[in-house]
Order: C-alpha cells, then sequence, then structure tokens
C-alpha cells in the first residue's frame, strides 16, 4: 500500500484504486493522512500545482488534481501543435499556395466561392 502510484492511471481512478486498497487492507486514517498519502502517489508534475490551491477535504484534492492534470494535458497538446507548425511552416505555405494557384488556374471557382459566401 506504500507503493501505491497513479503511474498511467487518471486521477480518478489512482484516487478510487487507494480508496479500495485502503478498504481492503483495513487501514484506518485520519483524513490528513489520507490526503498526504494521496499527494504521494501523483505523478510528479501534479502535486507541487495542486498544492498552490486550497483545499480542505480529500475530495478537494481530488478535484483539484484531477483539473491540473486536464491543464497538464492541454497545454501539452498546444505545445505540440505549435511546435509541429513551427516544426514544418511549409506545409502552410504549401496549402495557401495550392489555393491560389488553383484560384488562378480556375477564376470560375474563385468566382463561385465568392458568390457562396456572398449568399
Amino acid at each position: 500500500m506504500q507503493m501505491l502510484k497513479q503511474g498511467k492511471r487518471s486521477v480518478d481512478e489512482y484516487y478510487k484504486e487507494m480508496e479500495l486498497l485502503l478498504v481492503w487492507d483495513g487501514i484506518r486514517e485520519d483524513p490528513e493522512s489520507k490526503m498526504e498519502r494521496f499527494l504521494g502517489g501523483l505523478n510528479e508534475e501534479i502535486p507541487g500545482f495542486v498544492e498552490m490551491f486550497p483545499y480542505h477535504t480529500l475530495q478537494d484534492l481530488v478535484d483539484q488534481a484531477m483539473h491540473t492534470k486536464r491543464k497538464i494535458q492541454q497545454e501539452t497538446r498546444e505545445k505540440s501543435y505549435a511546435s509541429h507548425c513551427i516544426a514544418a511552416p511549409w506545409r502552410m505555405l504549401t496549402l495557401l499556395n495550392a489555393i491560389t494557384i488553383n484560384r488562378l488556374l480556375n477564376p470560375s471557382l474563385a468566382t463561385m466561392s465568392k458568390l457562396l459566401y456572398i449568399t
């Protein structure tokens, strides 16, 4: 039980497993000890952020940890997307060039697209 870590589980899955193991092992802890155990098993990027916000109950702590994990995942996705665009700016230019060339070669398509946006 001392070695329980979040690992690849979601915060909620980790919390539920911790609670289940406490019951199975017959361990009764005061709320502060449970919160300390929970924080100690979270993946290393989460506790530092979680502890910056006030919490009074274990459920507050779990909710804040889940919120923090979502934010970290969102920022990771945004950085990944930004680095993808920066690493290959030619992809965007290629798309813009293709659209421009298509309009030059097919002026009727450019006119039709303008009409579609107007109507």
